[in-house]
């Protein structure tokens, strides 16, 4: 990323914290990068997308001004820096901003070939080693940063081959690679249930008892500026301090000298120690929950102004269902519940099309 990329970007701020302009969103599918759609549309007059099928549900937002549909191998054919360019032109585009891991890493490439100032995104080796949860698992070990025992098979005879000879592993996850929103990521507890896989190559990785905890961050050359940490437990996120969760992700932020938003997903286990687990280095499925609660992402990337590095700690919102659950039960539900509620209300075309969108 080139220094001055947070520069470029900061520099469309003008006199309060809305950035009046307009921003287009790189996408390639829709829960994600709806909740992203709505973290821009609160910082920006104007969002356009530009996506393919995947993305499509996007043009039904309220929020999104315009889609232009690319094909589903754009971001791997060498026109789509002049499609972008020609996109930005005609709608004065003042900010791109990437949806996805795969338009996160597009832009990694080509952002010294665009016009147009880029959200910060992390160099391409740094995105892949984050990517990547087996380069993430080799990372950890090389900072010793605690990790479950993990091994890599370039086929699924060869894990349950494995899973026969070593037993004493089982419970256990198998992963891909770079899948996200938890594609292909199964416990099994048998030598049989490794039959699932269906992905090559597979990562097989000790499952560790407790909880899941993530952390979600901005990045800025090597340093972490804002965070969040939560727990999600009965339909409730929870935002919380964690300080060796938070050391771990800045020793790594560190070493590959990272700009950009990540997303860290580790277990919290019953002595109190954080085995991490991955890296989302993009926008990621939770974003609206901290959003809600008043850490917008977007916004304090390009235009940091809380003083508190973690603002969230010490409160939590319900997923729908959760609120739907304690509204009958109480008659009475949050102030972040309600925001929420007025949230989801505000847009309701993809509440209905996108059912995985809110859950």
């Amino acid at each position: 990323m080139p220094k001055d990329s947070y520069e470029q970007a900061r520099s469309l701020q003008k006199t309060s914290k809305r950035t009046f302009g307009t921003a287009l969103i790189l996408a390639t599918g829709f829960p994600v990068q709806y909740r992203l759609l709505r973290a821009v549309a609160a910082v920006f007059d104007r969002v356009i997308v530009a996506g393919n099928d995947s993305a499509g549900l996007l043009r039904w937002s309220r929020f999104c001004r315009k889609f232009h549909a690319l094909s589903d191998t754009a971001f791997n054919e060498p026109g789509l820096v002049a499609e972008v360019e020609d996109i930005c032109t005609r709608h004065s585009v003042d900010l791109i901003i990437p949806g996805d891991a795969i338009a996160t890493r597009w832009l990694s490439v080509e952002r010294d070939r665009l016009s147009r100032p880029c959200f910060p995104t992390p160099s391409v080796s740094a995105f892949d080693q984050l990517n990547d949860k087996w380069l993430f698992y080799r990372l950890c070990q090389d900072l010793d940063i605690p990790t479950p025992p993990t091994w890599y098979f370039d086929n699924k005879a060869d894990l349950q081959t494995f899973l026969k000879m070593n037993p004493d592993t089982l419970p256990g996850v198998v992963k891909p690679l770079a899948l996200y929103g938890g594609l292909g990521i199964q416990t099994i507890e048998r030598v049989e249930d490794a039959a699932v896989v269906d992905y090559v190559p597979v990562l097989f990785q000790s499952f560790v008892p407790g909880r899941d905890i993530d952390i979600s961050v901005i990045a800025c050359e090597g340093r972490v500026d804002h965070y969040c940490v939560y727990i999600r437990q009965d339909g409730r996120f929870h935002f919380i301090n964690n300080a060796p969760y938070l050391q771990q992700v800045e020793a790594m932020v560190a070493a590959l000298n990272v700009s950009g938003v990540l997303n860290f997903d580790a277990r919290l286990d019953s002595a109190g120690t954080v085995h991490m687990l991955e890296c989302n280095p993009r926008f990621w499925f939770s974003m609206d929950a901290a959003q809600v609660c008043g850490m917008n992402f977007v916004a304090e990337t390009l235009c940091p102004t809380s003083p508190c590095r973690n603002p969230l700690a010490g409160s939590s919102v319900g997923q729908l269902r959760c609120i739907a659950r304690t509204a009958f039960k109480t008659r009475s539900i949050s102030a972040n519940d309600r925001r929420m509620l007025a949230f989801t209300a505000s847009d309701p075309i993809p509440r209905f099309l996108g059912k995985s969108t809110f859950t």
